[in-house]
């Protein structure tokens, strides 16, 4: 009776007559990093890309394009696996991101060395969509602490990458940002595109944020499209950055300060007790020295009348 119950509660496995879920992984692995390698170069050129690279990533594992899109037909059919297979998958994408620096950009590094922009994304960094109910949406909620400040803006960026056998790329990311005074700014990105998506809320000044809340969703054909088909939105790097706003009298980067401008022709003079030595400039020819005050300039003569002719002098006998 024991072995009985465990036999009917085993998960039957894949069929053989498909791609088994880790070879499948190691498949779509190498077919998404393909695929984004496609993108890059001369852009009349890349569906003759796509070709080429995915031909080349089903010849690598020995299968034919009719066995990859059996397969992913059955998948679709059977939509948990093909999500767990995806969970993982996102995963190795991501430690493979890791791997080449994407933690350690440029951009990143500023952030963390002025506190002024911070990721407080806290969901998934990655997530798969397809649009079938209850695998075609993502809901989220930002916590808002006191490190919000007012005129703070925010930025909600991620990697998308589909892969669709027919219909449309139709997907939306909304993002609803509640204000102290309780009005509600949305803003709303459509997702029709393998790229780097950003979407920016611009901040209100003098308001903090109140709440942060959104969703993802994938949105169905309408039974346009059988839902054998094959529609997948893979998002990857999922960030929301907090960016504070300039502070009142602040110096933008390469902006001359405010104030009085340091004489021009010498060096300014050293203040605060430096121990630098004083360096005065040496004075032009025919110029005071530096200090001395400047002699005044001998005053114009007063026009006046010219005078009246003189009789000439006689000579005295």
């Amino acid at each position: 009776m024991a072995v009985i119950v465990m036999m009917g509660s085993c998960k039957p496995g894949v069929p053989d007559d498909y791609i088994q879920p880790g070879k499948m992984e190691d498949i779509l692995y190498d077919y998404h990093i393909a695929m984004a390698m496609a993108d890059e170069g001369d852009p009349s050129q890349r569906d003759q890309r796509i070709v080429e690279y995915k031909e080349a990533v089903l010849k690598k594992y020995g299968c034919t394009d009719k066995q990859f899109e059996t397969s992913m037909e059955y998948y679709m059919r059977h939509t948990e696996r093909l999500h767990d297979i995806y969970e993982n998958l996102a995963d190795r994408l991501n430690d493979e991101a890791k791997d080449l620096g994407a933690e350690g950009s440029a951009a990143k590094a500023t952030y963390a060395a002025n506190g002024d922009t911070a990721n407080v994304w806290k969901g998934p960094q990655s997530l798969v969509l397809m649009p079938k109910p209850g695998f075609n949406s993502y809901s989220f909620t930002v916590k808002v602490d006191t490190a919000f400040h007012a005129g703070d803006k925010l930025q909600l960026q991620f990697n998308s990458s589909y892969i669709i056998q027919d219909g449309t790329r139709n997907a939306v990311a909304v993002m609803a940002v509640t204000l102290s005074n309780d009005s509600i700014v949305t803003q709303t990105m459509r997702i029709s595109s393998d790229s780097r998506m950003t979407s920016v809320y611009a901040g209100a000044p003098d308001m903090k944020i109140k709440a942060i809340r959104g969703f993802i969703l994938f949105m169905p054909d309408n039974g346009i499209i059988p839902t054998t088909t094959l529609k997948i939105l893979c998002l990857t790097d999922i960030q929301m950055l907090r960016i504070h706003a300039p502070k009142p009298g602040s110096t933008p980067a390469g902006a001359m300060p405010a104030g009085p401008m340091p004489p021009t022709g010498g060096a300014p003079q050293p203040t605060g007790g430096s121990s630098q030595p004083t360096i005065q400039a040496q004075p032009a020819a025919g110029q005071p020295a530096p200090g001395q005050p400047m002699p005044a300039a001998a005053a114009p003569p007063a026009s006046q009348p010219a005078p009246k002719p003189r009789p000439a002098m006689r000579p005295v006998k």
